[in-house]
This record gives structure tokens, sequence and C-alpha cells, in this order.
């Protein structure tokens, strides 16, 4: 199953939310939802926070608005597709050295040994 990434899932829970949301609370939606999983690590929202903010900088180019202390939102006016009619579309079969299909989401990756 294909699993969107923690950034891409926060875009998906508050597009689903319409409302801004803490890094916490987004990361309990998106696990609740089965959008995104921690792959073991302490302090998720942390993670998150720190790309949120990365992002923000970006000025019209940013995915999140921060709405107030700690809490962030969609840009106004910004269309935001459903990641989750997306997923199915990102996935990209690609042949593998034994002749076997692997999944890949990047165009320009290295699968199977080859460049996909």
């Amino acid at each position: 199953m294909y699993q969107l990434s923690q950034f891409q899932a926060a875009i998906q829970v508050l597009a689903d939310a319409g409302e801004p949301m803490n890094c916490k609370a987004m990361v309990e939606a998106m696990t609740a939802e089965g959008l995104w999983s921690s792959p073991g690590g302490k302090t998720p929202e942390a993670t998150l926070y720190a790309s949120i903010l990365r992002d923000t900088r970006k000025g019209e180019d940013a995915r999140f608005a921060k709405a107030d202390r700690g809490l962030f939102t969609l840009p106004a006016g910004r269309k935001h597709r459903s990641t989750r009619t997306s997923r199915v579309a990102a996935l990209r079969t690609t042949p593998t050295k034994s002749g076997s299909e692997h999944y890949s989401t990047k165009t320009s990756s290295v699968v199977g040994g080859r460049t996909g």
C-alpha cells in the first residue's frame, strides 16, 4: 500500500479539516486516518513543525500558512488537489532487472538498477 509522506499527509489533513491545526493534532489525525505513520521517531510533531516552518518561508510558493502561534493552515486562494485520489496516480510501475514490477513515486529514481 502506498503511504503519503508526513508533509503530504499534513496537507490532506488540513484540507479535510478546513481550519487551522497545530502539528500534534495533524500527526494524530494523519495517523488515525491511516495517511501516515511514524517510522519510529520520538517527536514526529517537532519534525512536522520544522518542515512546515521551512515551507512557510517560500513566500507565494508556500504550501502552508501560519494562522497563529503554533497553528497552521493552507494558504487562502490556493487550490489544493486531494492527495487521496492522487495517491493512485502517483504510482508508476517500473520493471526491475528480474522482470518483476516495482512501484516508484519518482520518475527519476533508480529502481532495480535502472533509472526510471
